[in-house]
């Protein structure tokens, strides 16, 4: 069998379907080429304001609300310190002798670009870190306490939507009522669920959401979007004339163009995410059953393509990843942006895994075109690579 791409919360995987993005892009690379910015480039501005059109509209959201970026780590940066140097500049122009300093909530298993941020010495801002339980869901009552402890205040939470290790699903209404009940503000991480489940910022009541464009296509790097409800004020984090002066530097027209393409294939219906659903607990069911693996995170708020288990094998999830890929089947042991340290993956601590464990655990992260076939193959794989590990 052909190699089996696993890793689809790292990046997509390629189907026929970028093939069309593809042709998208190179379309637009030799007939949009012109600096949208150009008085004389009018048709490429409006190429790029038809494509925010269309982005907007596929999360609920108005055209005048989307920032195209560099991807979801810097809109989650802009998001965050724009936020809190806005607040510092409000202050000041409402009283000069204004000390206090604007307060920011998060979680402790958010993605690195946002909990860095928050570990910045340059951020001036008090932190406050809300547990999750052990399935990776915010505790709802340790998020409401501190919140109305500081009702008044300056205050913005800042939470993913879907977790790109555990794939569990927060609940973002919930927590946005929460959050606007005490007057602050809600920055949503969207970047594993965009295009995988629904996404209406006007439902769900989200102020911010981050947005990158290679997890629902690969040729889609270097492109995202931070979407910024009207009203709510943030500092731009590159100073320039761009994006309505908010964000500096040239459009990645090439990109826009693509990502507003690759959203037209993006189908979150029910039955869609139903029929993924179905096979990720065919795998989950059959990882079970046959190796005793434990599931990590909350099986029934889950994305439908994730799966993070640890074996119970005196194995290492390492040594799983490469036998298998010898195989030609891609997984993770984490994040992709964690797989370079050494260290203990912060969420799988932050849900109570020993050391041990979260050793033994793998995440398999499934793309949309994958066939039972498959599974059945990759779970015979595993028993091999299984019985190839514990000879050694």
């Amino acid at each position: 069998m052909d190699s089996i791409y696993l890793d689809a919360a790292a990046t997509a995987k390629y189907t026929n379907v970028d093939d069309i993005i593809v042709d998208t892009m190179v379309t637009a690379m030799r007939d949009s080429w012109m600096n949208p910015s150009s008085l004389y480039a009018t048709n490429v501005r409006n190429k790029i304001d038809k494509c925010r059109a269309n982005i907007a509209k596929f999360i609920g959201a108005r055209a005048d609300e989307i920032y195209f970026t560099s991807g979801a780590s810097e809109s989650n940066n802009w998001a965050i310190k724009g936020w809190v140097e806005q607040v510092g500049e409000d202050r000041f122009e409402k009283d000069m002798f204004d000390v206090s300093i604007p307060y920011i909530f998060t979680t402790p298993i958010e993605h690195k670009s946002i909990l860095s941020v928050l570990d910045s010495d340059t951020l001036h801002c008090f932190r406050h870190i809300c547990a999750v339980d052990s399935n990776g869901v915010i505790i709802l009552d340790l998020l409401e306490n501190p919140l109305k402890t500081y009702e008044g205040e300056n205050i913005l939470v800042t939470i993913h939507m879907a977790n790109n290790e555990l794939g569990v699903i927060q609940p973002i209404k919930q927590i946005s009522e929460l959050v606007h009940k005490y007057g602050g503000v809600l920055h949503v991480d969207a970047t594993q669920a965009l295009g995988h489940i629904p996404i209406d910022v006007e439902e769900l009541g989200v102020d911010m959401l981050s947005a990158s464009g290679h997890k629902i296509s690969p040729v889609l790097r270097g492109i995202g979007f931070l979407y910024k409800r009207n009203g709510v004020n943030i500092k731009p984090l590159i100073y320039g004339t761009q994006e309505n002066g908010m964000r500096g530097s040239t459009e990645n027209t090439y990109g826009i163009i693509g990502l507003s393409k690759a959203l037209e294939y993006c189908n979150t219906s029910i039955d869609s995410i139903n029929r993924l659903s179905k096979k990720r607990d065919y795998f989950i069911n059959r990882l079970v059953k046959e190796f005793g693996c434990i599931i990590n995170g909350s099986l029934e708020s889950r994305l439908p393509n994730n799966i993070n288990v640890a074996f119970p094998q005196n194995i290492t999830g390492e040594s799983l990843l490469y036998v298998l890929e010898m195989s030609g089947i891609q997984v993770s042991t984490s994040s992709a942006c964690n797989s370079r340290s050494i260290k203990k993956s912060h969420v799988l601590d932050a849900i109570g895994l020993t050391d041990e464990q979260a050793m033994k655990t793998v995440r398999f992260s499934l793309p949309s075109d994958i066939t039972y076939n498959e599974i059945d193959w990759v779970v015979e794989e595993i028993e091999n690579a299984l019985k190839i590990i514990q000879l050694d």
